[in-house]
């Protein structure tokens, strides 16, 4: 009787050890801001493995859609450039997900640029939302923002992992965001609809010092912290020709605490 309890015990050890875990939630924190004539997204930096190991501390979480590659910086350089379609994606959760997401959607737009069409800020919105409900039965575990230039102001659309989408002046999504959303709703009002009422200047301000209270509690959240500033081109008052769909994005990197 001894031995057979000592074998079923072996057993139940085994199997528990070879379960197969399909998702890792390797932390990060992204926002989107959207406002008159520009639009600011923003993501730590840190990959953790779902608890206290940390994995990365230089994971860029924020793409251009399409061609527009937008590099990491180093901590304190400020880099600017244009993107077209003026549109970005931020995205926390599994990695791997994350990853294959944005092959996915970098190829569908692709594909649409093959045929010539103009794809403006809700387009790539509805269509990441759909890529999403098209996994539903086995879903990417990755929450996302899109954040975008349309009609020369900021647009920005909020996700859940089966895309439901939302659009709204201020977004957040992945770990800390319980801690981080009401910080945001206290710091920006919103009386034209879906923009708030400051400046880029000040929301960049605003959304730092948020971050930073926020990695002093979480321990998903931290080390550095990626700001994309995307402003139309008439805004921006660019000398050369102006290129609809197209922005400005300027592109810096602060730190956050290093746990």
């Amino acid at each position: 009787m001894r031995n057979s309890v000592i074998f079923l015990s072996l057993v139940f050890s085994v199997a528990q050890a070879q379960k197969f875990e399909a998702y890792e939630n390797n932390g990060g924190l992204v926002t989107a801001i959207a406002g008159k004539n520009f639009c600011l997204l923003a993501g730590d930096t840190r990959m953790t493995d779902g608890g206290y190991q940390i994995r990365s501390r230089n994971l860029m979480r924020l793409w251009g859609v399409g061609t527009s590659e937008v590099p990491l910086p180093e901590i304190g350089q400020e880099i600017e450039k244009n993107i077209f379609p003026a549109t970005m994606v931020g995205a926390s959760g599994c990695q791997s997900d994350c990853s294959e997401l944005r092959r996915t959607i970098s190829y569908k737009i692709r594909a649409y640029d093959t045929e010539g069409c103009d794809l403006e800020t809700s387009n790539v919105a509805r269509l990441l939302s759909n890529t999403l409900y098209s996994r539903r039965t086995f879903p990417y575990y990755s929450f996302c923002v899109v954040a975008g230039i349309e009609k020369e102001d900021g647009a920005v659309y909020v996700y859940d992992a089966i895309g439901s989408m939302e659009r709204v002046a201020v977004g957040t999504s992945g770990t800390g965001r319980e801690l981080l959303q009401p910080i945001l709703d206290r710091l920006f009002t919103s009386s034209e609809g879906n923009l708030v009422d400051c400046s880029a200047e000040e929301a960049v301000k605003r959304v730092v010092e948020a971050y930073h209270a926020v990695a002093e509690r979480e321990i998903g959240v931290g080390d550095s912290l990626v700001l994309c500033l995307l402003q139309s081109e008439k805004s921006a008052k660019l000398a050369s020709p102006i290129i609809e769909n197209r922005a400005t994005c300027c592109v810096k990197r602060i730190l956050l605490k290093q746990h």
